[in-house]
């Protein structure tokens, strides 16, 4: 009996861990990206939101000349912050369907 509950914890904690991971990032993605302004400099966003997952110059979501992507993989968000000049000019959070 006490193996069995010693595996239920164990399982427990290895489904919680995971989970909590993805909430608290995506929590803290939400959070960094309401705090990057427009006109903001790209440093600002850098230290706002961390690195992000994907910076890109090709197939743009937004009207910049680079964005910076961030997402948590298995939540359906993508923050895209667009850049040009090294200036915020347009951001977004995107859902998936």
């Amino acid at each position: 009996m006490k193996n069995v509950r010693n595996v239920g914890v164990l399982l427990l904690l290895l489904v919680i861990g995971p989970v909590m991971f993805v909430v608290s990032r995506s929590h803290s993605l939400s959070g960094a990206f309401d705090r990057v302004n427009i006109g903001d400099a790209a440093d600002k966003v850098f230290t706002t939101m961390g690195p992000p997952q994907e910076k890109t110059t090709t197939n743009l979501y937004l009207h910049g000349d680079t964005e910076y992507r961030y997402s948590v993989w298995p939540a359906p968000q993508l923050w895209v912050v667009s850049l040009k000049d090294g200036k915020v000019v347009e951001k977004a959070e995107m859902k998936a369907r």
